[in-house]
């Protein structure tokens, strides 16, 4: 029987060799797992960075909202603004969707009306793709609806850009609970005789307090002067202690305006003798305070002999008694509130659009309205107004061209009432009382309606008035008010702009609403109720006026932006 060899030599490298590759095998495993693991931390990162920079993209979007209007809400800077970085690349870009009533109106041609809604999607991308690694894309979208905001300068109940000149027991008051009667002039500021302003004064240039009240503080970029009987925080008219002011009873109480109160000048500060701020007197220039004038609001020391009923202007009675050398801020320039006309965005608004293109007819028309006296055309036809239109809400628009001189609409000797809002937007003058006797406008009904005279700066010729410029003559790319300075008085004759309220106005039970780029002048006993002056030129007030300030909601006031209020973020797709 053959017995068989058994050889064993080189099995040893053989499990050698196994071994090896199952080391070697599990390694690759390793790397491959590493690799991956990589690879996803990466993707990940990458995910994150664009998901990251779409929330950037819609954020920034929002953050210019509140100064952004029109067609600035699809600038390119603002939808494609280049990338966040460049290493590694990270980037967005926006697209909007605005909406209007339910109107879509996309940024391709967005004309820059007035929208409610705004749909904002924003693409952002992570990394660069190559080889080795994939560009990340995340896309977000969010829905928000949009309140437009007006701009400070409609907050004011005056507003001028070249000066405010006031004179004759005039009353401007706040509303029913706060001092908030603001003026702002881009020039000078004057008060001649007795004035009552339950609000704080803002102007660019000088102030001359006159004998006057003022229950807010005074903002001067130039001088500010008084002669005497001047108090700044403080309330001289009525009972009802209102917030920021001081008021006076049987127990000499007063209440400590804030920090910012009293009078603030960049130029010098001068009051004369029982001139009184209620409040601190700041300045980098002069401040000269004559005996018993100013007042430290942190003294209580009592009455000098001298000066009974009224409290101490501090201990020693010098020039730092109510005074701070520090250079108080400019103030804020606020532009002449832009009022185009559009006859859509008072229709939008309820309103019927009655068209004139003379200056009788739509004179006509307005004494019909006020006074319910509806009389047919001469020539026959249909009366000027239909019975739903004499109670309605109506806009006469009354325009020129170049061969119809701009006309001046004047209302004298009327007594009618207001049954509803209406608006007379004049390219020309618009006039009441003077000569043919006085004019009385009663409201109707229980809500309080708004009479609206209107001279819109595109109307013809257009006017833009900006701080600074002169409204008398213009230059030779820019219209004026055609009038000299001259003429431009109580008596003379007015611009073709202006607007002149005279001889015993009365609209003291309606809210009035007075707007022009040139200038506004009340006289004689006039009493407007609530309501707002805006012109681009000189707003003067004299002999026994009142006002009271209510903000009138204006069809075609050009908001400054929009606040806007989440309705919905969601993520749309991944890519990869």
């Amino acid at each position: 029987m053959m017995r068989v060899r058994r050889d064993e030599s080189g099995l040893a490298m053989v499990v050698v060799l196994l071994v090896t590759l199952v080391l070697v095998s599990l390694s690759l495993v390793v790397v491959q797992l590493a690799s991956h693991s990589t690879t996803s931390s990466s993707y990940d990162q990458r995910r994150l960075q664009a998901v990251h920079a779409a929330e950037t993209g819609i954020n920034e979007y929002l953050t210019v909202l509140p100064t952004t209007y029109g067609p600035g809400l699809c600038a390119d800077g603002l939808l494609d603004p280049g990338p966040i970085s460049t290493s590694p690349l990270l980037e967005y870009t926006l697209d909007v969707e605005l909406r209007d009533g339910g109107t879509t109106v996309g940024c391709a041609g967005y004309d820059g009306r007035t929208v409610d809604t705004a749909i904002i999607t924003s693409t952002a991308t992570a990394g660069t793709a190559t080889a080795n690694s994939t560009a990340v894309t995340r896309v977000l979208r969010e829905e928000v609806t949009l309140t437009p905001i007006d701009g400070d300068e409609m907050n004011q109940v005056i507003y001028a850009t070249n000066s405010v000149d006031i004179s004759g027991n005039v009353d401007i008051n706040g509303s029913a609970t706060e001092n908030d009667a603001d003026i702002y002039v881009a020039g000078d500021f004057a008060v001649n005789n007795y004035a009552n302003v339950e609000g704080s004064v803002y102007a660019k240039g000088n102030v001359s307090l006159g004998p006057a009240c003022y229950a807010g503080s005074i903002y001067a970029d130039g001088n500010v002067e008084s002669n005497g009987g001047s108090y700044v925080n403080y309330i001289c008219n009525g009972n009802t202690q209102k917030p920021g002011a001081v008021v006076w009873d049987n127990g000499y109480t007063y209440t400590v305006p804030a920090d910012e109160g009293g009078i603030w000048a960049r130029g010098n500060i001068t009051l004369g003798n029982n001139a009184y701020s209620y409040g601190w007197c700041t300045s980098p220039g002069a401040i000269s305070v004559n005996h018993c004038s100013g007042f430290n609001p942190t003294n209580t020391n009592g009455f000098p002999a001298n000066c009974p009923n009224h409290l101490a202007p501090g201990p020693n009675q010098d020039l730092n008694a109510c005074g701070i050398n520090r250079t108080p801020p400019l103030v804020e320039t606020l532009p002449f509130p832009s009022l185009t006309y559009s006859a859509a965005d008072w229709t939008a608004d309820g309103y019927a659009v009655h068209n004139y293109t003379t200056c009788a007819a739509g004179q006509s028309a307005l004494v019909a309205y006020l006074t319910g006296v509806n009389p047919v055309p001469a020539y026959g036809g249909t009366p000027a107004w239909t019975a739903a239109e004499m109670t309605g809400k109506n806009v006469l628009r009354i325009t020129s061209t170049p061969t119809t001189p701009v006309c001046a609409v004047t209302l004298s000797g009327i007594s009618g009432t207001l049954p509803n809002d209406l608006a007379v937007i004049v390219d020309g003058s618009f006039e009441t009382g003077d000569s043919g006797g006085g004019v009385q406008i009663t409201n109707s009904g229980a809500e309080t309606h708004t009479f609206y005279v209107i001279r819109p700066p595109n109307g013809t010729p257009a006017i833009n008035p900006t701080p600074g410029w002169n409204p008398r003559t213009g230059d030779a790319s820019t219209a004026n008010c055609d009038v000299t300075a001259s003429s431009a008085t109580q008596n003379g004759s007015l611009a073709k702009k202006d607007q002149k309220y005279t001889s015993k106005t009365d609209m003291s039970t309606i809210n009035f609403f007075s707007y022009t780029p040139c200038a506004i002048y009340a006289f004689n006993q006039n009493k407007s109720g609530s309501g707002q002056y805006i012109a681009g030129d000189t707003v003067f007030i004299k002999n026994s006026f009142t006002l009271n300030f209510n903000k009138s909601d204006v069809p075609g006031v050009v908001p400054i932006g929009y606040e806007a209020a989440p309705v919905y973020v969601q993520e749309l797709r991944a890519t990869p």
